[in-house]
């Protein structure tokens, strides 16, 4: 029997990643209107160091890899896009995932327990949990409305959306 893969994707600058079980793929339209494609075969670090496969360390190295991935396209897509060629290597990326490391541990975190500490004693547990899903709704709200004033951002909306579609199982199941 066939092992079950869930495909998945993000966007980039004027186009789409989208990534399959051993290969991925990213397309964008340049200044001039072609669509460039870009398809290679994702390595996983996992194939070479079987216990990373392990249930905790699996988790972490799939979100290294996913940003490395990601970022790495990003790039490729800005360059292919016409903005100004740029190269992020790796001193770029760990340098960038340490200040979102210490931005979270260091604002996010505090802010947490110094919520939990005050307000603990007057709402409870179930009010506190309440007041954080509401904050992390509103904080997402506000993200989001933030970003879309941004005409890059703008663009990336309008490529990615029509680009998301369900997988051929469940456009069977109910079509």
């Amino acid at each position: 029997m066939k092992k079950k893969y869930f495909y998945g994707g993000q966007a980039v600058i004027e186009g789409v990643m989208m990534m399959g079980p051993e290969t991925y793929a990213v397309a964008v339209r340049r200044p001039d209107g072609e669509i460039v494609i870009k398809e290679e075969r994702h390595n996983t670090v996992k194939d070479r160091f079987p216990v990373l496969k392990w249930p905790i360390l699996r988790g972490f190295v799939n979100l290294i890899e996913m940003l490395v991935l990601g970022v790495q396209n990003i790039t490729w897509s800005a360059n292919q896009a016409g903005e100004e060629e740029e190269e992020l290597g790796w001193g770029g990326m760990v340098l960038a995932f340490a200040v979102a490391l210490l931005f979270t541990i260091g604002v996010l975190w505090p802010c947490r327990f110094g919520r939990e500490r005050v307000l603990r004693p007057y709402i409870g547990d179930f009010g506190r949990s309440a007041l954080e899903g509401v904050i992390r709704i509103a904080a997402f709200v506000v993200y989001l409305l933030l970003i879309r004033r941004m005409s890059d951002i703008r663009r990336v909306f309008s490529i990615t959306a029509p680009s998301i579609k369900p997988s051929p199982p469940l456009n069977m199941a109910t079509g």
